[in-house]
Parts: structure tokens; C-alpha cells; sequence
């Protein structure tokens, strides 16, 4: 569940000079790994030409409908989205389909997060994108080598089922997707995700009290904090929510700018 949108970012060179003392004052230099960083995010619209389509390949897309990197980005989670919900019910129905269920799931969160990590004007909000990614790759690390856990990874990865309505609906704002869009919202950000943050804490509190002797410091002990840590990020996500529907109702001429964010 990726593609929210929060503030706006920062211009390309927001806090990338140094800070002055004044007129004729000393001069604090950023300390270098921090200045790496903005030095590099700052550039990283210029260094994004080198991978992604310049303005002539999007005159050649905009009849299809893709006119800048977030469109395209768009376009990109709508084909691949599918194959991690049809990765989901395969594995749900054949605990076999393990191995590519799991590939599947990386390879896409792995592609995306280079996507935004190289072109981060694709979407609103690269930063927590970026955190989520990296937040789900860890997690999802763990039942591949604790089997116990395999059974919570298809039902978290259903989130993308909604991903990919939210994404439908900011393209087609339609009253089918829209239903659809809040639907798998209530039902797995809102149920599910507390639910299975719930199942995996008593997971973890069994599993520390059967071992002998007792070990409370143990690898399971990572998946409630994650998955809670994705259901703060999603009642996050749904505050954004109702904040622009707020908007809408308080100003019906927003409809159109709010639209474009979740």
C-alpha cells in the first residue's frame, strides 16, 4: 500500500547550501553525509533523464494518456499491481507457490523503490514511498527463514489490491472504482492490518513463553512493531483522507485538485 500522497516536496535545492553566520561571518559547513544526501536527492530530477523518458518519448505516450513521470509511473503500477494480488491467491491456495509468490512481491517493491529513488517527482510523497518500500522488504525477510510466518505474508501483501484501486481511481475517478477503492481501504488497511498486527503479537508472546529457556528478545518479536508500524502509516493515510474530503465538502471546486492526491 504505496502510492499516498502527504505535503508536497521540497524544491530541488532545499537545504543543499551551506549555512551562512552573516556578513563577513564564518561560514558552517553540513556535515558530508548529510550533504551527500540533499546533494544527491537535490540532483536526482537531473540524474532521472539518464533512465527515464525525456519530454520527446512523452509527446510519443501523451495520445495514450502519459504525459509525465507520474503518469507513467501510474501506467507501471497498474500492469504489475495485478500479478502481486494473483501472487496472493496463488499462494493462498497452494502453500507449494512459496518461492514465486515471494520473487514476485520483491521484484516489484524492488523495481519500484529504484523507480522512486531515481525519479522521485513521480510521486507526491518520495520520502515515505521510499521508507515504506524498505520497511516492507525487511519485513517480508523474515518468513523466508521462519516458515511459521509465511501464513500473515498473502494477506499483507492484499493491500496492493487497494493500491492498485487507489491508483484506478486518481486515473478513472468512476463511482464503481471509487466504491471498490474505499471498500478494500476499510477492509485491509483499516481491519485487516490491525487484525494481523494483533495475530502476530500473540505469535510472538507463545512462541517466547514455549521456548525453554524463555528468550522475550527473538526474531518474532519484529513482526507486530512492523506491521504496526504500517497500521500507523495507514490511519496516517486515512486522516489524508478525510482531510480532502473535508476540503471537498467545505469547497466543491477542490473536487478535481483533491482527486489527484489519494
Amino acid at each position: 500500500g504505496s502510492h499516498s500522497a502527504s505535503g508536497p516536496m521540497s524544491g530541488p535545492g532545499a537545504g543543499a547550501s551551506s549555512e551562512s553566520g552573516g556578513a563577513g561571518g564564518p561560514t558552517k559547513s553540513m556535515p558530508k553525509p548529510i550533504a551527500g544526501v540533499k546533494s544527491f536527492w537535490a540532483s536526482s530530477v537531473g540524474l532521472s533523464e539518464l533512465y527515464f523518458p525525456t519530454e520527446e518519448l512523452y509527446s510519443l505516450l501523451r495520445p495514450l494518456g502519459i504525459k509525465d513521470s507520474a503518469r507513467l509511473h501510474d501506467v507501471f503500477n497498474l500492469v504489475t499491481l495485478p500479478f502481486i494480488v494473483a501472487a496472493c491467491a496463488a499462494y493462498s491456495a497452494d502453500r507449494m507457490a512459496w518461492a514465486p509468490f515471494i520473487a514476485t512481491a520483491y521484484a516489484y517493491f524492488a523495481t519500484d523503490l529504484l523507480w522512486v529513488v531515481v525519479n522521485p517527482a513521480c510521486v507526491k510523497s518520495p520520502s515515505v514511498i521510499i521508507g515504506h518500500h524498505l520497511l516492507t522488504m525487511v519485513y517480508i525477510l523474515l518468513p523466508i527463514f521462519h516458515p511459521e510466518l509465511r501464513t500473515y505474508v498473502a494477506p499483507a501483501l492484499s493491500v496492493e489490491l487497494n493500491t492498485f484501486f487507489l491508483i484506478l481511481r486518481r486515473l478513472y475517478h468512476v463511482p464503481p472504482v471509487s466504491v471498490c477503492f474505499y471498500v478494500t481501504w476499510i477492509g485491509i488497511r483499516l481491519v485487516l492490518y490491525p487484525y494481523i498486527a494483533w495475530q502476530l503479537l500473540l505469535l510472538y508472546l507463545s512462541t517466547a513463553r514455549r521456548s525453554s529457556p524463555q528468550r522475550w528478545v527473538h526474531p518474532f518479536a519484529f513482526c507486530p512493531v512492523f506491521q504496526l508500524a504500517l497500521c500507523v502509516l495507514n490511519v496516517k493515510w486515512t486522516v489524508d483522507l478525510v482531510k480532502r474530503k473535508l476540503q471537498v465538502l467545505r469547497d466543491p471546486n477542490k473536487k478535481g485538485e483533491v482527486g489527484k492526491g489519494l
